[in-house]
């Protein structure tokens, strides 16, 4: 993805000293080209990754000799480009060489502050309206490209990444302990979609916009999964019809560029999905997609029943796609957690990373992931039934629950599974949320206290609750457990962090489950239809009738049980030679002021560690390795 930057000196104080300090902030993240611009008191600059054939048009800043007043920078692929340029009336001739900067501006003179809502695909932008001395901002629907941001009454300033705006002078670097607290005790921090490690810096979250003008910064939200209008169509058979047509735009949109196109591989059926309509996509222009997956080769390592990588070389036989499976080590595993993870990301990096160093050897520009699928259109229909039982549609749950037992099923045997079905797929959805909070399959909301220095939990408990994640649950109702999971932030977290470790590989993701078409199309859909002649996940296994082999869309699971175990080894190996690492920071570092250091020391000493509960473990030794300029340190007060 390309950088772009910006700063207002609202007190006229010298521009170019804070436009050099945040593009050398940003100086790993790969670039065709590069450019800074300011004029009075803003200035503006972007490191551009070509993507589209038309972005090799973009200029640094964007400006029109109709709009003088107005400058643009943006990081933007937009899908919709043909309608727009209907609207603007421009000539077929011209579209080719019209950048996707120049179509923001023009829906910004045309919609104001509504544009954001009228545009496509993926993009962050900031726009200079001179005239009304202000600052215009925006990120897209689902959070694919971060854009983060610091106000004060004598600056502004923004950029792609946090070390941008950590770097501009002015900036404070003062950290946020409430949002490390929380990090602490619950190992995430998902949920909080615009506060960041550091107080006064905030991202702009999905789907909003930000006005900035001298007295003040005002966030203003453009979508909600609210607005997602109903869909109805005549028959099962329309609706497969339509996910397809949805599916082949979506992967077409994401591929159009002149650059070399890789893809995840799993057994799953979203990224195969992904991957399967992509090959098409390039084939067509002569080209072999190239396939990345998260699994040890299976010439290395024999694959057992339902392993995943049965069914990745199955496709990649049927669809002509080079594989390329991964393998990670113990210093991989370390590498991640000594970073900084209050400047950078590390959100499912272990394996990902593998993936990003593997596609860059090969000069793979765009990866396409089905990151998404699982919360739209490939839902499981979790709630339905509940839904009608609690609207009192007795005909209707006595069908579907029939539909859900095997026939050959008799007497007590069909009896039992009756009983397992209403307690598993309705009455535990109706149950309050205080027995959700001890029982939730997904882990409940109990925090880990362990590795934190009580002192500093207590002064931080307020900030905690407000900050972890919500309780992880499912509704009696198929829309608002779709609509409660797409809020929740963990798909625009690892977008983030995929987004952040690619850019200095010259890697740029697309999400084609993730299209704001498809997004609203699976929010819009009856709920009766995510299960299907006995199959779960029905929307996507009939959509991909001629697309997925039929044995891949009528399997049940998606098995990678010797990944999960290689990673597990890897994460336990890696746990204890951290721990023996970081030891000798334990007597003078100043995390010693937030980490319980006795507990993690009895804990090693025990050798009680499973890896499936390292996380708050890693999380404490993290903050052992928080990197700060010369001479400065967060926790002076």
């Amino acid at each position: 993805m390309s950088a772009i930057f910006g700063v207002w000196k609202k007190n006229h104080a010298p521009l170019a000293p804070a436009l050099e300090a945040i593009e050398n902030a940003l100086c790993e993240w790969r670039c065709d080209t590069r450019a800074t611009w300011h004029a009075e008191k803003i200035g503006v600059g972007a490191r551009v990754l070509y993507t589209t054939p038309e972005s090799q048009h973009e200029r640094i800043p964007f400006t029109h000799p109709a709009f003088p007043h107005l400058v643009l920078v943006a990081d933007a692929w937009l899908d919709n480009r043909a309608e727009l340029c209907d609207i603007f009336q421009i000539s077929h001739s011209e579209r080719a060489t019209i950048c996707d900067s120049e179509l923001i501006l023009r829906a910004y003179v045309k919609w104001g502050d509504a544009c954001a809502d009228k545009l496509r695909g993926e993009f962050a932008f900031a726009l200079w309206d001179a005239p009304r001395e202000r600052w215009y901002c925006a990120r897209d629907l689902m959070g694919f490209k971060p854009l983060f941001y610091f106000d004060s009454p004598q600056l502004f300033c923004f950029a792609s990444d946090v070390r941008g705006v950590l770097a501009c002078p002015g900036v404070p670097q003062t950290l946020d302990e409430g949002m490390l607290a929380t990090y602490l005790v619950a190992s995430t921090t998902t949920a909080e979609k615009r506060r960041t490690f550091y107080q006064n810096i905030f991202k702009i979250p999905p789907a909003h916009f930000l006005v900035v003008t001298r007295p003040a910064a005002q966030l203003a939200r453009y979508w909600h999964p609210d607005d997602a209008p109903t869909v109805s169509l005549p028959t099962r058979d329309a609706y497969a019809e339509r996910t397809r047509e949805l599916l082949e735009r979506a992967v077409a949109d994401a591929t159009r560029t002149n650059f070399r196109v890789g893809a995840h591989l799993s057994g799953g059926l979203d990224s195969t999905t992904v991957a399967v309509l992509a090959a098409r996509q390039v084939r067509m222009r002569g080209e072999m997609l190239h396939g990345y997956s998260w699994s040890p080769s299976p010439h290395r390592r024999n694959m057992a029943d339902e392993d995943e990588r049965a069914f990745i070389e199955m496709v990649c036989a049927q669809e002509h796609i080079t594989p390329r499976y991964l393998e990670y080590t113990v210093d991989d595993a370390i590498k991640i957690q000594t970073r900084d993870m209050t400047r950078v990301p590390r959100e499912m990096a272990l394996r990902e990373e593998q993936v990003q160093e593997a596609s860059a050897r090969e000069n793979i520009r765009i990866m396409l992931s089905g990151w998404g699928g699982d919360e739209l259109l490939s839902y499981s229909g979790r709630g339905y039934l509940p839904d009608l039982l609690r609207r009192g549609e007795w005909g209707k749950l006595r069908a579907e629950m029939a539909r859900r037992i095997p026939k050959n099923f008799r007497g007590a045997e069909r009896a039992r599974a009756y009983g397992s079905l209403f307690r598993r797929q309705m009455v535990w959805f109706l149950l309050p949320d205080f027995i959700w909070a001890i029982h939730s399959p997904y882990g409940g909301r109990r925090i880990q206290t362990k590795y934190i220095r009580p002192e500093f939990f207590r002064q931080q408990r307020a900030a905690i609750e407000s900050l972890r994640d919500p309780l992880a649950r499912d509704f009696p109702n198929v829309r608002v457990t779709q609509s409660v999971r797409l809020e929740h932030g963990h798909l625009s977290r690892r977008m983030e962090s995929w987004a952040t470790h690619g850019a200095k590989r010259g890697i740029v993701y697309r999400y084609p489950l993730l299209t704001r078409e498809i997004v609203e199309y699976a929010l819009g859909l009856p709920p009766e239809l995510y299960y299907d002649a006995g199959f779960s996940r029905a929307v996507l296994r009939n959509g991909t009738r001629g697309i997925l082999p039929e044995t891949m869309r009528a399997t049940r699971t998606k098995a990678e049980p010797l990944a999960i175990g290689i990673v597990g080894d890897i994460l336990s190996h890696a746990t204890y030679a951290l721990y023996e690492q970081t030891r000798p920071r334990f007597a003078n570092h100043p995390a010693t002021g937030y980490i319980n250091v006795a507990a993690l020391q009895a804990e090693t000493n025990a050798r009680k560690l499973a890896w499936t509960r390292s996380a708050p473990f890693l999380s404490a030794l993290s903050c052992f390795y928080l990197q700060l300029e010369p001479g400065e340190s967060l926790w002076e007060k």
